[in-house]
């Protein structure tokens, strides 16, 4: 089996109805060389067992005992990574279509190492609104590495 070009990682703790959308929106990528792997921070909610289910060898659970600590659940799932490339999903956040294609696209031009993208928010009609940085919720723009590191655990 070929080294996938990137390696998803989704953590999650008992948000199986988030997570199936998320999940649709990873295997709907136009860039199909993809592994992905949920990390399921001990859910009570069937999450194991409904991935276990979905029969794609892309797609992989690793149970854990329940931590409350997203980092190192996150963690976990980069230790299991094969890809050239590692990529974070929120259980409840979706992708566009070819959100990877693209992103890796830019990458191999540029020679970067990593990136980050835009997003949108969803309001609770369910509509996409463009997002704007700053503010109280999300105060970084342009280069955000450095308040990134300064301020997050």
């Amino acid at each position: 089996m070929p080294e996938p070009a990137v390696s998803v990682i989704i953590p999650t703790y008992n948000r199986l109805e988030y997570l199936k959308k998320a999940l649709i929106t990873v295997q709907a990528q136009s860039l199909g060389n993809w592994e992905l792997t949920i990390v399921d921070d001990g859910s009570s909610d069937g999450t194991a067992e409904y991935v276990e289910s979905l029969g794609d060898s892309r797609v992989r659970v690793e149970r854990r005992e329940h931590s409350g600590n997203p980092a190192r659940i996150r963690n976990v799932g980069v230790r299991r990574s094969r890809g050239r490339y590692v990529a974070f999903l929120d259980s409840d956040d979706l992708w566009e279509p070819s959100k990877l294609e693209r992103q890796v696209a830019a990458m191999a031009e540029s020679g970067c190492r990593w990136s980050y993208t835009r997003f949108d928010m969803i309001d609770d009609a369910g509509r996409g609104v463009p997002f704007t940085a700053g503010g109280d919720w999300y105060p970084y723009s342009g280069d955000i590495v450095a308040p990134l590191l300064a301020t997050k655990a």
